[in-house]
């Protein structure tokens, strides 16, 4: 028990938002801002006293009034314990239209080959340096817009239940390395700093590799769109007695609660100046799809300001099927397949001619 204690007060010391953890009816563990929350600790106390709906089942999200309060409460479970989240939560919001993240990509990927076909036309009468400068950026935004496209589908297909996925061992701790370095390698060292100490013990999990990279490069795609010149990312990895848990803290501008709220709902985003980013939102809601899809969870924690908190919780004995729901499973409509055969088609045909064009 000591040693579940340890692992939770480690997870969940710097947390803003109260966090409690609770063993049957008991509750074990409180973090600062649960004891705040509480008026005191609530620890050996019986979790029904503070929750009125409990027990609440892992993967949940639950809302309720606590003293007075409403709140969000997010369930998840680690080494055989409930961990809930509360969140003080006055409005949820409507859930978001994934259609409207699909038509937003059609319309920049046309945008797109409109502006490649007028570059194209004027390739003998431009500079230069001035082309390759356009094709440096559209060739951004293509691949921007293919891996946006390339996390709808995938989203899609675990939502749907149809993805292929392919759960075999997996040694974290250099995974997570190779993707760091990647990071690394797209990232100047001068505007971000990403740091990541792989743990001195083998770190192995059962899991589907290409939806787990999928999953970090999502959360870490967060924190750089949240963060200023001279951030820092930090990436840490910890086993638990049932779960692997990968954390990536960012010292960014941080979410308040009406953003925290529809983080894994699918609509289109605000970046920079107001313009929605390519990504349109997809990011943390297929995290929470691809967490769910190894019978673990995802939970944020964020204040203004202050940076974003994320715990990724992958269970190590993942089987072929999931026990969990992502807490975006509801009000979740899947995106019309004719709509990613389109964003296919016209992306593929855009970076074929790029790339012919530079050879």
């Amino acid at each position: 028990m000591d040693d579940t204690i340890s692992s939770l007060d480690s997870l969940f010391r710097q947390f803003a938002s109260p966090v409690v953890a609770v063993k049957g009816r008991e509750i074990i563990y409180c973090n600062a801002a649960a004891e705040l929350f509480f008026s005191g600790s609530a620890v050996s106390s019986d979790a029904g006293r503070h929750f009125p709906g409990w027990p609440y089942p892992a993967g949940a999200v639950v809302s309720e009034t606590i003293s007075s309060r409403r709140c969000t409460i997010t369930v998840s479970s680690l080494n055989g314990v409930r961990v809930l989240t509360i969140t003080d939560e006055s409005d949820q919001g409507s859930p978001g239209i994934p259609i409207a993240a699909m038509s937003y990509l059609l319309g920049n990927a046309n945008t797109i080959r409109l502006a490649a076909e007028v570059i194209t036309k004027k390739y003998h009468s431009a500079d230069d340096r001035k082309f390759e400068q356009y094709m440096s950026a559209l060739n951004q935004s293509c691949c921007r817009l293919q891996r946006a496209a390339d996390g709808l589908s995938a989203l899609s297909l675990l939502s749907s239940g149809d993805y292929p996925f392919a759960p075999q061992p997996l040694e974290l701790g250099t995974f997570i390395s190779d993707i760091v370095s990647s990071v690394r390698s797209l990232t100047s060292p001068d505007k971000v700093v990403v740091e990541y100490t792989p743990p001195s013990d083998l770190i192995v999990i059962n899991g589907d590799a290409q939806l787990i990279e999928k999953m970090v490069f999502a959360v870490i795609a967060n924190s750089l769109g949240h963060i200023t010149s001279g951030g820092r990312i930090k990436l840490g990895l910890q086993s638990t007695q049932a779960a692997a848990v990968i954390s990536v803290d960012d010292d960014g501008s941080g979410m308040g609660p009406e953003q925290l709220s529809q983080l894994f709902r699918l609509s289109p985003v605000s970046g920079v100046d107001g313009i929605p980013g390519p990504e349109c939102g997809i990011g943390l809601p297929l995290a929470a799809a691809v967490a769910s899809r190894h019978n673990g969870t995802i939970i944020v924690e964020s204040r203004p300001g202050r940076g974003t908190s994320v715990r990724l919780m992958l269970r190590c004995d993942t089987e072929g099927s999931s026990s969990l729901h992502s807490p975006l499973s509801s009000g979740l409509n899947l995106i019309p397949s004719h709509a990613l055969i389109e964003l296919s088609a016209v992306l593929s045909s855009e970076c074929y001619e790029f790339r012919q064009k530079e050879s």
